[in-house]
């Protein structure tokens, strides 16, 4: 493989978050994601 180039291939790529600095964004589209009742039985 060495000899005609060819490599493996490499584990999965690494996932960045992004830039420390930036702010999340805004809720552009209001939604309410309150419970209109408890989980509990």
């Amino acid at each position: 493989m060495g000899e005609c180039g060819l490599v493996g291939v490499h584990g999965r790529r690494k996932w960045r978050r992004g830039k420390r600095d930036t702010a999340p964004a805004g809720d552009l589209l209001e939604r309410d994601f309150t419970a209109e009742r408890s989980n509990q039985r």
